[in-house]
């Protein structure tokens, strides 16, 4: 073979070889570039969720503010709310505070980066953890299909837990309990929030997730069958018969109750058993607020008291936000 002819034979292996090492860096800044360019858009889809939830987060803000200020000088009904100048502020003339969701200026939702709604309960439609009617919170347990021995013990915790102090209860708890456990120990004063309840022995977690639509941290001043669930109305009346509370339902669903003796004509009961406020919002209200339609995007829930006052157009009980 002539020199020349092993040049050649050289030159294309070293051609050959510069091709596959060619292709191999191409293939290394392709990688590189693909994952480049994921990185860019999970760091824009993050921007972007972020720019989303900090509009939510400016929407339910600024609608909250509007809204208090039409509902501290608003009309409280029997089943609903009256806004100041709501259809001007919010497009809404009249809220219910049973928790129905509705949606502010709802017919211009669809200009609206972020629709907002609100829902309030009142917390005479519900039962309070904070002034507890044990016989409602007994029966509402029984209603879930609590057995008998389960619910002693949970009504006994329940008192042991927010009393001052140390002895049990025949079927309640207190801190030796919780210790053996590995439990978080009593408070011994009233409970500070909701899921404190949860805690408590006897509950767990989805008992709990039950029954919380149906409990409140408002005080009660009474009960207002206007504003209850069905679960809440069943287990404060005691009705175990289903035609009458049927009745109680159908009824409910067009009129408004105002008295013991509609009342004790619909359903044999009774429920003014000491003074209060029945058949009318107690003035505390769980309001909460939605920025976003088929997922909220930010929310604010919080305690209102809006009894008239000398000092204060209301106050606020609790906050949360997520």
């Amino acid at each position: 073979m002539s020199y020349i002819s092993k040049l050649n034979r050289n030159f294309e292996r070293s051609k050959g070889s510069a091709t596959l090492y060619s292709l191999f860096i191409g293939m290394i800044l392709l990688t590189v570039a693909i994952g480049f360019n994921m990185i860019v858009r999970e760091n824009l889809r993050a921007s972007l969720a972020l720019s989303q939830k900090m509009s939510a987060m400016l929407s339910a803000y600024s609608f909250y503010e509007l809204l208090l200020f039409t509902l501290t000088s608003g009309k409280v009904f029997n089943k609903e709310i009256e806004p100041f100048e709501g259809e001007k502020y919010l497009g809404i003339k009249r809220i219910p505070l049973n928790g129905t969701e509705v949606f502010i200026n709802e017919k211009d939702n669809s200009t609206l980066e972020i629709p907002v709604s609100v829902s309030i309960k009142d917390s005479n439609g519900l039962i309070s953890l904070v002034t507890l009617n044990i016989n409602a919170f007994d029966r509402l347990l029984r209603n879930f299909g609590v057995p008998e021995e389960r619910r002693r013990i949970i009504l006994d915790s329940f008192l042991d837990w927010i009393d001052r102090d140390d002895l049990t209860r025949l079927n309640g708890a207190e801190k030796s309990y919780y210790e053996k456990e590995g439990k978080p120990l009593p408070r011994n004063y009233e409970i500070q929030f909701k899921e404190e309840l949860s805690l408590i022995r006897g509950m767990d977690k989805e008992l709990y997730k039950k029954l919380s639509p149906y409990l409140t941290m408002c005080p009660n001043s009474g009960f207002n069958p206007n504003t209850a669930p069905p679960e809440v109305l069943k287990a404060y009346l005691d009705l175990e018969d289903n035609a009458t509370f049927k009745t109680l339902l159908d009824f409910l669903s067009n009129n408004t109750l105002l008295s013991d003796t509609q009342l004790f004509q619909l359903t044999g009961k009774r429920i003014v058993i000491d003074e209060g406020t029945y058949y009318f919002p107690s003035y505390y209200f769980e309001l909460k607020i939605q920025a976003g339609k088929e997922k909220p995007l930010y929310t604010i829930t919080t305690g209102l008291d809006l009894r008239p006052k000398i000092n204060t157009p209301y106050e606020i009980l609790y906050w949360m936000e997520n």
